[in-house]
């Protein structure tokens, strides 16, 4: 995330085609109210809308955008106060992205949904400004006192944990949502070990919400419906994060793993690593400690030799089978690797030898970028690349 222009102007043009998330609150100095449509929930906030303007006053002109469903989406500057993001609390069918969720911007597409024995298909299409060059309006105090009025908790609610300052207040913005009080949010590690799963979505999301997961722009989402709340109230995962919009709260994946799996913090990293195959990194120095009572065993046959890293998908290749592996699968089976140094005599820290984890000598030591079908040329070919059709 980023609100600054050169860079969000270089993100453009590096990643051209993306969609465009902005995020809503203080940290961008907006907030969005957005009606829902027939086609797109099955309500008209529209028409609602234009009821509560007529007993409130109407919202001033002021930079709107309208998605693909025809839902229009009000953008209005931030008041500095804390703006409640909210379903169908101004009226039935009209949302508030406030503080803390995040609004889908143009030049965005949305893909058609087909219909199905449950559900009515959608329009697939571009999100677009209606006036591009209109400025965002101050919203007016009515609707200021509506979406800045502190929600009262509902049953089973799950409040954010106390930061380090002991402020338990709700997030201020989309990414501290997900990066300041989850579990082990604090360690580069635990971070990075979170970042690494919402990229790897498929692999676990749907199977922590079986029949539920669906398709998503660029990740999934679980209904309402499926879940056995109200109407709004569903969980979203894209790369970016994941939020659960019924009880208006953001989520690492290993906390949702924790809360749906009924798990603690150790069991929710390991049923991750099970399904992604991607495992927590080793502190800075790791490779520096050495390994107690390791025995020198191999299991079955298979030896480190057996093995290479790819650089693709951060698996591990079984030469014999072409199987792919995850590491911890790996280092089941392959002991750890004694580190020699240049002369061939082992590395020794405290009169002690050093070994490492055979999948991060893998990494470092028998690392392949790419797997190709090349007949005639041998099982590994050095510091050649396929590029199109050809190897170069």
């Amino acid at each position: 995330m980023s609100v600054d222009e050169k860079e969000i102007r270089a993100d453009f043009e590096k990643f051209e085609g993306c969609n465009v998330s902005i995020v809503t609150g203080e940290v961008s100095g907006i907030f969005v109210v957005e009606c829902d449509t027939k086609v797109g929930h099955d309500i008209d906030g529209a028409a609602n809308l234009a009821g509560w303007e007529k007993a409130n006053g109407e919202l001033p002109p002021t930079l709107m955008a309208i998605s693909p469903t025809g839902s229009v989406h009000r953008y209005f500057k931030h008041p500095g106060k804390k703006v409640w993001s909210s379903s169908n609390t101004i009226a039935p069918g009209v949302d508030c992205k406030g503080d803390g969720a995040m609004v889908i911007a143009p030049p965005s597409v949305m893909p058609a949904r087909a219909a199905t024995a449950d559900k009515p298909g959608k329009p697939g299409g571009a999100y677009r400004w209606l006036d591009e060059s209109h400025e965002i309006a101050e919203a007016p105090k009515e609707l200021l006192d509506i979406i800045c009025k502190p929600k009262e908790k509902q049953p089973g609610e799950a409040p954010p944990k106390d930061d380090d300052n002991g402020d338990s207040e709700q997030w201020s913005n989309f990414y501290t949502k997900y990066s300041t009080w989850t579990s082990g949010s604090r360690s580069d590690k635990w971070r990075n070990f979170n970042t690494a799963m919402l990229q790897n979505l498929p692999a676990w999301f749907p199977a922590l919400f079986p029949g539920g997961a669906q398709p998503y722009q660029n990740g999934f989402t679980v209904s309402s419906a499926w879940l056995k709340r109200s109407l709004q109230e569903r969980i979203s995962a894209l790369p970016i994060g994941i939020y659960d919009w019924g009880l208006e709260r953001g989520y690492t994946p290993i906390d949702l793993v924790i809360e749906h799996k009924k798990t603690d913090f150790a069991g929710a990293v390991a049923w991750l690593t099970e399904k992604t195959g991607v495992e927590v990194e080793d502190d800075d120095d790791d490779d520096d400690k050495p390994v107690q009572d390791t025995v020198e065993t191999k299991d079955a046959g298979v030896i480190l030799e057996d093995f290479y890293a790819s650089m693709q998908t951060h698996s591990y290749i079984f030469a014999p089978t072409g199987d792919m592996w995850p590491a911890g699968s790996v280092d089941a089976r392959v002991p750890p690797v004694l580190l020699r140094g240049p002369d061939g005599t082992p590395v020794l820290r405290k009169g002690k030898e050093l070994r490492v984890r055979a999948s991060r000598w893998l990494d470092r030591s028998r690392a392949v970028e790419q797997m190709t079908w090349c007949p005639g040329m041998p099982p590994t070919v050095a510091d050649r690349l396929i590029s199109g059709r050809w190897l170069g």
